[in-house]
């Protein structure tokens, strides 16, 4: 058995959910995983160090704050630190590999692009009934300018014939094709992903959503905004790259590869 140490704290955050994904998969593999540094043989970071693990290093990097305010400065500089003291990095998509390097202008010592997953046994058709005019429409909404809110309600409204299931917490009001759940459980969520036809996603900027990943394994056609190059990049994928038990082989291999490393 490999033992994975990771530097990250599980939390409700769109990473937490990746790894709660993750972690069962690399179990069934040969991977472990734990949140003490004693006696593991490798490390997995999420975005940057916490503390600088001695052992054979993978990064986990989601993206690059594209802002140039002081803040924003400073989270970068974490985050090519962390690059630079990582053996390998995985970016989520190729979209946020480019950008990410361009960026901070950095080269790490290997890469590789590994997506999100999910479990598409998770997703049973016909739960509720499957609807092929329902549209789905969900992200974390709340402080999120660039998930656009508004273009989705405007789309549900440009779109009289579709009924449209809102998810997640907003301040948005229901109109008579536009219907507003709000949160919802995760079993409540596999629900719906399980019930309507396709999915309207329409940020502008992403490095690669969990809803967008959800809704393709799901089965689910996907309505997008194509300057939005991540989910671009999603659409156009062998739905294969985005099942959770490919995703971990794909890390296990990265795991393998840098174990010599120290």
């Amino acid at each position: 058995m490999m033992k994975l140490f990771l530097d990250y704290k599980l939390n409700e955050s769109g990473k937490g959910k990746m790894l709660r994904r993750l972690i069962p998969e690399l179990e069934k593999i040969g991977v472990t995983t734990h949140y003490k540094k004693k006696g593991c043989d490798v490390a997995l970071g999420i975005s940057k160090w916490q503390n600088k693990p001695n052992m054979p290093r993978v990064l986990r990097v989601d993206g690059v704050y594209l802002r140039g305010g002081k803040k924003e400065r400073w989270r970068n500089k974490n985050i090519r630190k962390s690059i630079k003291q990582s053996h390998a990095v995985i970016f989520q998509s190729k979209f946020a590999q480019r950008t990410v390097k361009k960026r901070l202008k950095i080269q790490p010592l290997k890469e590789c692009v590994i997506y999100n997953g999910a479990n598409p046994a998770e997703y049973h058709r016909n739960v509720m009934g499957f609807d092929l005019f329902g549209v789905i429409m969900f992200a974390n909404w709340r402080d999120r300018k660039h998930k656009r809110l508004s273009r989705h309600v405007k789309w549900a409204k440009d779109h009289p014939d579709k009924k449209c299931y809102l998810i997640g917490e907003c301040d948005v009001k229901s109109t008579d094709n536009l219907e507003v759940v709000g949160q919802l459980p995760e079993k409540d969520l596999k629900e719906y992903l399980a019930s309507v036809g396709s999915m309207v996603y329409l940020a502008d900027l992403d490095w690669c959503p969990n809803s967008v990943v959800e809704a393709r394994v799901a089965g689910l056609n996907v309505i997008y905004d194509p300057k939005c190059k991540a989910v671009k990049e999603l659409c156009g994928l062998d739905i294969k790259e985005l099942h959770i038990d490919n995703v971990a082989l794909k890390y296990k291999k990265v795991f393998e590869e840098i174990q010599t490393c120290l």
